[in-house]
Order: C-alpha cells, then sequence, then structure tokens
C-alpha cells in the first residue's frame, strides 16, 4: 500500500510540474481512431501525452479500439502500441479502459515494455476502482465521473485512491479545479475541441486537457491567447 501511495504521488508531482498538459485524443491530426497513423503522428508532433482505448478480443488478447471487439483479427495490439512510444518519444500514455476484463494482461504489457512509469488509467468508474488496484498494482488512475461538486467528490477520491477527476468538460468549474487542487487531486477533462471551450479551459486551469485538436489549444496555450 506503501509503495502504491509513494508511486501516485510521483505522478502527481510530475504532471502538476507540467504546469497544465495538453493530450491528443485518440484520431487527433486528421488520423483514424486507435490507429497506427494516430500514435505515429502524435509521435511526430511531440504530443505530451496521448490517448487509447483498451478492449480484449474474444481470445483474450487485448488491442486497441474503443467499440467492442468481435473477432480476434480486430484492432491493433497494444504492446505494439505501447513499444512504439517507448521507443520513439517521451510522451505518456492515456490508457483509457473499456473493460476491466483486461486489466490483468494490460498491466503484464506495461511491465513488459517499461511504461511503468509513464502510464496512467482513465475510463475507471467508481465501481472499477478494486479492480484498478488488484489488477493493475502501481499504475495511477482517474476516477471518471460527473462531479457535482468537489465536497461530493473528494471523499469518493480519497475512498477509491484515485489521483484525481478526469470528466467532460462541461462539469469543470472555478471552485471544483480550485478545491481539488487544494486537497492534492488532479483534473484532468476532455474533449475539448471547439476554440471559445479550449480558451475557456485554458483559463480555467485544470491539470490536464484532451482533445482532438490539441495544435490548437497548444497555440492558444502558448500565445496566452484566452
Amino acid at each position: 500500500m506503501k509503495k502504491k501511495f509513494i508511486t501516485a504521488i510521483l505522478f502527481l508531482s510530475a504532471l502538476s510540474a507540467q504546469a497544465q498538459t495538453i493530450t491528443a485524443h485518440s484520431g487527433a491530426y486528421n488520423t483514424p481512431d486507435n490507429s497506427l497513423e494516430y500514435v505515429q503522428a502524435a509521435i511526430e508532433h511531440q504530443a505530451e501525452i496521448l490517448e487509447i482505448d483498451i478492449r480484449m478480443r474474444p481470445n483474450g488478447s487485448i488491442a486497441m479500439a474503443h467499440d467492442e471487439i468481435k473477432s480476434n483479427e480486430e484492432g491493433t495490439d497494444i504492446e505494439t502500441v505501447l513499444r512504439m512510444v517507448a521507443e520513439q518519444s517521451h510522451a505518456q500514455i492515456n490508457l483509457d479502459v473499456k473493460q476491466t476484463a483486461t486489466l490483468p494482461a494490460l498491466h503484464a504489457l506495461i511491465l513488459k515494455t517499461g511504461m511503468k512509469e509513464r502510464v496512467f488509467l482513465t475510463g475507471i468508474e467508481e465501481q472499477d476502482t478494486e479492480a484498478a488496484k488488484t489488477d493493475c498494482p502501481g499504475i495511477p488512475y482517474f476516477l471518471n465521473c460527473k462531479p457535482l461538486s468537489a465536497t461530493e467528490i473528494i471523499p469518493v477520491l480519497k475512498r477509491t485512491g484515485s489521483i484525481g477527476v478526469n470528466c467532460n468538460y462541461h462539469y469543470a468549474t472555478p471552485d471544483l479545479c480550485e478545491q481539488l487542487h487544494q486537497a492534492g487531486y488532479q483534473l484532468s477533462v476532455w474533449t475539448v475541441d471547439q476554440q471559445e471551450d479550449m480558451k475557456r479551459m485554458l483559463k480555467l486551469q485544470p491539470d490536464n486537457i484532451t482533445s482532438r485538436n490539441p495544435l490548437e489549444v497548444i497555440r492558444l496555450k502558448k500565445e496566452k491567447a484566452y
């Protein structure tokens, strides 16, 4: 338990030190969702964080896909993606878990490819947190939720061992962001694709913004055009 806590704290510190990261949503850079073209484009554009969806094939192997995989030929092997990022960039990976059944195999591949310090989980709802702790130990995870208030969600984060909230940007408010930060938690928002929404989120200062147009978010951030 102590080791897990230290790992989460180190991850939080690393993410905070970057002062608001920008995640390239799957399919960014005008590429197909969950494709090797997307991964390669994210690497070439020096994305800080890539987002990929995790699904299980009928044979138990895991692949990059958003929707249910119905054949063993569908999707791209997660090991291939992890190795590409490990060998070609310094990016982190947001592993968006669509099925908790994938977690044991995912954990094994994370360790096999040496990516333990560069990945974190999203897609983890409150009922999934025990599986995340047990089947993917030592890997930080955000809690996917619809936070109505910081007062309501902070005890849940504490109880579940989550490092913060990952939510639709519509739920992000100045009060939520401030109180999460005061309590030592992160706020990550998705999927911010319109320029006015990008400006509002940049002004709000969540710890991470996920977008299908990360280059525009980066431009606005760099120019402080918000």
